[in-house]
């Protein structure tokens, strides 16, 4: 997909808390079981991929551009990267579960790393305002 949105950004303070994929990434983690005796079938690999550009506003800037993770094993491969380019912020976020079937045992891995897709691709980008 691609479009252009013009959003309502939340305000704190000095700071605009912006949502860089809205409507668009997981909101809660879809496994809720604390234990699994049955394998989880994806039905196939899936990959989402997703890239924002944020225009910053006049007299602000991006606070902290050190919210990237890497994560890239037998099970799953989560990128998710933030830049600051010349009044631009560039978000981009992408993950893998690279297999269509995971096993009981691999069920508690698999849980962590859809919490972290959703806590990762959730994070609100924060511009500050220049003082």
């Amino acid at each position: 997909y691609a479009y252009t949105l013009q959003a309502a950004t939340e305000t704190v303070g000095n700071n605009l808390l912006i949502s860089p994929f809205p409507g668009m990434t997981l909101k809660e983690n879809p496994l809720k079981l604390s234990y699994r005796a049955y394998p989880v079938d994806m039905i196939y690999p899936q990959t989402c991929s997703f890239t924002t550009l944020i225009d910053v506003p006049e007299g602000y800037q991006l606070t902290n551009t050190d919210k990237s993770v890497n994560v890239d094993n037998a099970l799953v491969q989560i990128h998710y990267e933030v830049t600051d380019d010349q009044g631009k912020v560039k978000v981009n976020g992408t993950y893998w579960f690279k297999k269509a079937v995971y096993q009981n045992h691999e069920y508690y891995d698999l849980r962590k790393h859809f919490s972290e897709i959703v806590d990762v691709f959730n994070q609100k980008i924060v511009l500050k305002r220049n003082e």
